[in-house]
This record gives C-alpha cells, sequence and structure tokens, in this order.
C-alpha cells in the first residue's frame, strides 16, 4: 500500500503541462479516429459493390476502432491523470470489459484479415470464404473476445486506501491470486501469440508506471487512426467512395478551382516558353565572341527575313509579354 501511494505522489503525470500534452493528444486521436472510421462505415455501407468479404472486416474493425475510441481512450487516460475513479462501481466493472472486448476484437479481426488476404493471393482462382463465412467469422470473434474479457467484469472493484482521498478501480482476485497468474498468461499468448519479456525495462521505468503507462497507451490507441488509412484509404474503390461521401456542392467547387488553377498554369506555362525561344538574330549574336563576326552573322540572319516579317517577330514578342504578365496577375489575385 505504501509503495502504491508513493508511485502516485512521485508520478510526474499529475503535473499540469504533461497532463495537457497528453490529453492534446488523446483528443486529436478521437478525432482523427471517429471520423476515419465512420467514412469507412459510410463508405462500405453505401457502396455494394464494397461489400466483399474483405471489406466486411475492415467494416468490423472500424466498428471497433469507435469503440475504443469512445471507451479506452478516454476513461483510461482520465484515470491515469486524475487517478481516482468517479464513474460509480458500475462502470468501474462495465469499462474494463467493454475495452477489453473491443482489443481483443481488433486483434483477432486482424488476423481473421490476414488469413483472408493469403487465400486470396494462395488461391487466386478459388472463392475461399463467402459471406456467411465472414460474418460466422465475426460472430465467433466477438463470443470469443467476450469471453476473454468476462474476468474483467467480476474482478474489477471499488478500493479505498488509507492515506489517500477517493477510491480507486482495480482488478481484485483475492483469494484467487493463482488465477489470475493463469489468466494473464492465457490472454497474452492469445492476442499476442509471442508472449513479450519485459524483464530487461530499466529500474526508472518501473518506477514512473502512470507515466509510461500512459505513453504505451497513447502509442496503442493511435492504431485507431492507422487502421482506416492501411486498410482503407490504400483501396481504390474505398477513396472513390470516400470522395462520393463529399457533398456535390463542394465537388464541383474544388474540380471548378482545380481546373481555373491548372488553365492558369499551363496559359503561364506557355507564355514562359514564348519568351525564352530565342530569335534568329540573338542565335547569330551569341554563338561567337568575336565582335566582327557576330555582327557579320546578325546581317546575314536579318537578310533572310523580310521587313514584314521582322515585324511580325517583333510583334509576337511583345504580345507574349503581354500574356505572361496578365496571366501572373491572375495568379496573384
Amino acid at each position: 500500500m505504501n509503495l502504491i501511494l508513493w508511485t502516485l505522489r512521485r508520478d510526474p503525470t499529475a503535473r499540469l503541462p504533461i497532463a495537457a500534452l497528453f490529453a492534446s493528444f488523446y483528443i486529436l486521436i478521437i478525432l482523427i479516429g471517429i471520423l476515419g472510421n465512420v467514412c469507412v462505415l459510410l463508405a462500405i455501407s453505401r457502396t455494394k459493390s464494397l461489400q466483399t468479404v474483405s471489406n466486411l472486416f475492415i467494416f468490423a474493425l472500424s466498428c471497433s476502432d469507435i469503440v475504443v475510441c469512445f471507451i479506452s481512450a478516454t476513461f483510461t487516460p482520465f484515470t491515469a491523470f486524475y487517478k481516482v475513479w468517479v464513474f460509480g462501481p458500475i462502470l468501474c466493472s462495465l469499462v474494463p470489459f467493454i475495452a477489453g472486448t473491443s482489443l481483443c476484437f481488433s486483434a483477432f479481426t486482424l488476423a481473421a484479415i490476414s488469413v483472408d488476404r493469403f487465400l486470396l493471393i494462395r488461391f487466386p482462382l478459388n472463392n475461399q470464404l463467402r459471406h456467411k463465412h465472414a460474418f460466422f467469422t465475426i460472430l465467433l470473434i466477438s463470443l470469443l473476445s467476450m469471453i476473454l474479457s468476462l474476468p474483467m467484469l467480476f474482478t474489477q472493484k471499488l478500493v479505498k486506501m488509507e492515506g489517500y482521498c477517493g477510491e480507486f478501480c482495480f482488478e481484485h482476485w483475492s483469494p484467487y491470486e493463482r488465477l489470475r497468474e493463469v489468466y494473464g498468461t492465457i490472454l497474452l499468448i492469445v492476442q499476442f501469440v509471442i508472449p513479450l519479456n519485459f524483464g530487461l525495462l530499466p529500474e526508472f521505468i518501473a518506477e514512473q508506471e502512470f507515466l509510461y503507462g500512459v505513453i504505451t497507451h497513447a502509442i496503442a490507441m493511435t492504431s485507431t487512426v492507422w487502421n482506416p488509412i492501411l486498410y482503407a484509404l490504400l483501396n481504390i474503390q474505398l477513396r472513390n467512395a470516400f470522395v462520393n461521401l463529399i457533398p456535390i456542392k463542394i465537388r464541383k467547387w474544388l474540380s471548378k478551382e482545380k481546373l481555373v488553377a491548372a488553365n492558369l498554369g499551363i496559359a503561364a506555362e506557355k507564355s514562359l516558353n514564348k519568351l525564352l525561344v530565342p530569335t534568329p538574330s540573338a542565335i547569330y549574336i551569341y554563338s561567337s565572341n568575336n565582335k566582327k563576326e557576330n555582327n557579320l552573322q546578325s546581317r546575314r540572319a536579318s537578310s533572310f527575313l523580310l521587313p514584314s516579317q521582322q515585324n511580325k517577330n517583333e510583334e509576337n514578342f511583345l504580345k507574349s509579354g503581354e500574356e505572361l504578365f496578365s496571366s501572373t496577375s491572375d495568379i496573384q489575385l
């Protein structure tokens, strides 16, 4: 008990600048994660051609990421900064259960996506998974995730500590501490397949439990932002569906602005090319360093042109300069 109180008093996350920095980062994750995953849901649900087996798994993953944004990315950092639990005993049991279920569901759904992609690459001509198989797999993943997170529903309880105000939401396995170790080992193996070894962590990191807990949790929460990018935005059909989600008026305005900018760029480039084209007299004048030879060559060049042609070249040069000036003034406006 004294060790916990000592850790709480030395925790740097209790300082306002650090808490404000992490709070801003979490708010950014929540906003981008919810916006990106909602776009994925709308694009798949409104476009029938996108309702494939692979996209059904992506749809389920986006649903799970939205739950993670609302639950794991809100309650966990708030509790880490505020330390005490202020949401009551019901949410003390329910929030960890929902958070654990959504995280397990995300991990298992990513595994299902990997298996589906493997089958598509290994057996491209055989339709291995159908829609009913995908729905059954998603249902099975949901049940397995709930079963694995079910102990959290019964072991999370509010605990009061002497010498510290408020109540804390902790796992209370007593008198089944041995069962807690078994449960943690099973969850680690099932969720990560290969166990991670934390025995080599520096002692300082072990002492700063809350600070590095928030850092690792924030990094984990960024998966809600990367999943729509990796599994949705890299898909050409889903990108086109995202564009269709934009209102028609905004799309027309954007296309018009893009067309005007492209036309201005082409006009400026043509005018600049006209100015950069050398005249026949300039070619002969600057082709040699000998002044006499330059004068002779320029006379020969002008002798090939009629007076009307010389005047026409001068008019074209002046016209191209006026076009460049007008196009650059339009671009500045």
